[in-house]
C-alpha cells in the first residue's frame, strides 16, 4: 500500500505544473504575479503573463495571454503589445514607416512627426504632407514667408514675396 502512494504521489507532482500551466488570467489576477497559488507541496508559487506570438517578433497579441510558470506551448513571450501578431514589423514602440501600417501600435497609421507641429511626413489621404518634419515652422497651413525656404508646403518657394 505504502509504494501505491508513493507511485501516486509521484504521478502528481508530475502532472501538477501542467495543471497551473494552462491556469487562465482574467481580470480578478491583473499581471498574475500578485496570484499567490499552491502547488502540489503546499509551497506558494507566483505565475506570470505569457502572450502567444505567433509572427516571432518577441512581441504577444495582448488577446492572447495566460498565466503560467514559465513559457510553453504558444505562450511564449512576457512582452505583450503587438496589434498585428501577423507581421513580424509591426508591434509596440517600433519605429513607424510611411507604409499605410500602424507599424508601432499607436493607434494611428504613418503619424511620423518629428518636428511636432502635427503634420506627418507621410501623405495620408490625399494630404499635403510636411515637407519638412524637421522645422514645425513649415507644414500644409504654415504662412508663406520671405525666407528662402518653402514654408507652407505648396512646392514652391517665396511665392508673393518681393
Amino acid at each position: 500500500m505504502k509504494k501505491r502512494f508513493k507511485n501516486l504521489f509521484v504521478v502528481a507532482l508530475m502532472l501538477c505544473p501542467l495543471v497551473f500551466a494552462i491556469q487562465a488570467c482574467d481580470e480578478s489576477t491583473p499581471g498574475c504575479t500578485t496570484v499567490a497559488l499552491a502547488d502540489c507541496n503546499d509551497h506558494p508559487i507566483t505565475h506570470d503573463v505569457y502572450y502567444a506570438d505567433s509572427d516571432g517578433d518577441g512581441f504577444g497579441d495582448p488577446a492572447m495571454r495566460n498565466c503560467q510558470c514559465f513559457p510553453s506551448g504558444d505562450y511564449v513571450v512576457d512582452t505583450g503589445g503587438d496589434c498585428d501578431d501577423t507581421d513580424d514589423a509591426i508591434y509596440k514602440g517600433r519605429a513607424e514607416e510611411c507604409d499605410g501600417a500602424d507599424n508601432d501600435c499607436n493607434g494611428v497609421v504613418d503619424d511620423i512627426d518629428e518636428d511636432g507641429d502635427f503634420f506627418s511626413a507621410c501623405r495620408v489621404s490625399g494630404e499635403r504632407i510636411d515637407c519638412r518634419d524637421d522645422d514645425p515652422n513649415s507644414h500644409p497651413r504654415a504662412e508663406e514667408l520671405c525666407d528662402g525656404i518653402d514654408n507652407d508646403c505648396d512646392d514652391e518657394i517665396d511665392e508673393g514675396c518681393p
